[in-house]
């Protein structure tokens, strides 16, 4: 919520860090409560298509429904997700995510972070070299 545009909650608009293009709205009721089963099938730095993930959500936000939002890397088999069946939102090398992933249902997850975090060293590292040799 803090990386989106905006934070509304009771009728008042808060500008967050707008790292990701869409607002949120915190609502009055659950907008997602109980265990999630993600299905990846979108290629993304952290977890391989075809991987199932799997935790739970509790959140009383929502994004807004005319949001621009950004791809996402699962299909949700069970629960909300963060906007019309789908959740994993990525964007660059950030996973944002409404379903807290259970480490011992998928732990696959340590992986998949320490694979992201060295692919994006290896990036930076390799960018910072071409700009030695320019």
């Amino acid at each position: 919520m803090l990386l989106a545009r905006a934070i509304l909650w009771q009728g008042q608009r808060y500008t967050m860090a707008g790292v990701l293009p869409f607002e949120v709205e915190v609502c009055t009721s659950p907008q997602g409560h109980g265990y999630t089963e993600l299905s990846v099938d979108t290629p993304n730095p952290f977890f391989a298509p075809g991987l199932v993930l799997r935790g739970h959500e509790f959140h009383y936000s929502r994004i807004l429904p005319e949001a621009d939002l950004p791809p996402t890397a699962c299909a949700v088999r069970r629960g909300t997700g963060c906007y019309q069946g789908r959740d994993g939102v990525v964007r660059g090398n950030l996973w944002a995510s409404y379903t807290h992933l259970h480490a011992l249902a998928t732990p696959e997850w340590a992986q998949g972070l320490l694979n992201a975090a060295r692919n994006s060293r290896s990036a930076r590292e390799q960018r910072e070299h071409l700009d030695v040799r320019l």
